[in-house]
């Protein structure tokens, strides 16, 4: 019943918490960042457009994923965990519930990742979306 159905919710999210913050605490600062700003944008994108098959899937071979997902600890897990499908060469976001992806942006934005940036956020955000690795 419904119950059930909220209970799961919540412990999903609870365990994406969970996740991200295991992340952030195991990994020196660098590495966060660059994990959090590949995470952000991946998530982003298929929130942004949702119906476009083609951002629901993020490809696990590239040089890009291995370096800033793959090398995390736990990095990999958090997308599943998010709901997304490990099909091989590929993550699959299948789901229509986009709220763990918002949770996981929400999570990035509380961060201090984006107040350490302030001077240059314009030219972080543009060059994000320039070097888009869909």
């Amino acid at each position: 019943g419904y119950n059930s159905v909220q209970s799961n919710k919540m412990q999903r999210h609870t365990k994406i918490d969970e996740a991200f913050n295991e992340i952030c605490n195991r990994h020196s600062k660098s590495v966060v960042d660059s994990y959090v700003q590949a995470t952000y944008s991946f998530v982003k994108d298929i929130v942004d457009d949702p119906k476009n098959e083609r951002m629901r899937q993020i490809h696990t071979t590239t040089q890009y994923f291995k370096n800033h997902i793959q090398s995390v600890q736990g990095g990999v897990a958090l997308f599943e965990l998010a709901g997304f499908t490990d099909i091989g060469d590929c993550l699959i976001f299948f789901e229509n519930d986009l709220s763990p992806l918002s949770q996981i942006i929400a999570l990035i934005d509380s961060r201090s990742f984006h107040h350490d940036h302030n001077m240059n956020n314009n030219s972080i955000a543009s060059s994000a979306s320039d070097s888009n690795p869909n």
